[in-house]
């Protein structure tokens, strides 16, 4: 993250960069498909691999780009639809909210 960075364009409809408030967003990324002129790729937010020949992929991505100076803000999409366990340990979930009772010392 940039310094002075306070919280995403996506929230405050503010560029950190350079406080301009005019945005393009793309809520469903996509990459074409180098082989085909018509075809393009949704982006996946996480892809596993199911076995050799298998994959999986899950989520999306959706991009916010200052109009004025370019600075982008990717904020992945239907995480519900991400299960870690099926990553064989390549993706974890850091859980950091508040322990639950009381705090030992």
């Amino acid at each position: 993250m940039c310094a002075g960075y306070v919280s995403a364009m996506k929230h405050t409809h503010t560029c950190p960069k350079c406080a301009a408030r005019k945005f393009l967003v793309q809520p469903d990324f996509h990459l074409p498909d180098h082989r085909s002129r018509n075809r393009v790729f949704r982006l996946p937010a996480f892809s596993f691999e199911l076995s050799d020949e298998d994959r999986e992929t899950r989520g999306g991505f959706e991009a916010w780009t200052c109009a004025s100076c370019g600075f982008t803000e990717w904020y992945a999409t239907s995480l519900d639809a991400v299960d870690a366990s099926m990553s064989r340990g390549k993706v974890r979930v850091l859980d950091a909210s508040s322990p639950q009772g009381p705090i030992y010392r």
